[in-house]
């Protein structure tokens, strides 16, 4: 409140274990940023507002799902805004992984979570 920050969780990452090289889990990522994210977003008719109930965290995040583009495709570039971002929890290990990928230059695509109840 005090900075105009704002909470959006990216859900379903997919990670390899580190005991277990051949598997991998999903780990969930809260990031912080500028609220006028939330507010361009919100502009844009897409919104999907889930209460994060974590401890320390904001109770309000948008909530982002994690999906890997199949290709690095020029189209995956074009966007509305850019703003930087902060993970909640700088040492974790998804964090840092999360962090790595994109210095690395790689694309991410995120989509809204469906609805509970729709096809």
């Amino acid at each position: 409140q005090h900075f105009d920050l704002a909470s959006t969780t990216i859900t379903n990452i997919p990670m390899k274990e580190e005991q277990h090289a051949n598997t991998s889990a999903n780990y969930d990522v809260e990031l912080l940023h500028h609220k006028e994210a939330h507010v361009d977003f919100l502009k844009s008719g897409d919104n999907h507002m889930g209460g994060s109930s974590k401890e320390g965290t904001f109770k309000e995040t948008i909530t982002l799902k994690w999906c890997t583009p199949r290709t690095n495709s020029v189209e995956l570039h074009y966007c509305t805004g850019a703003y930087r971002i902060s993970p909640v929890d700088v040492n974790s290990r998804p964090s840092s992984c999360l962090t790595n990928f994109l210095l690395n230059g790689r694309s991410v695509l995120l989509e809204q979570p469906r609805k509970s109840g729709s096809k």
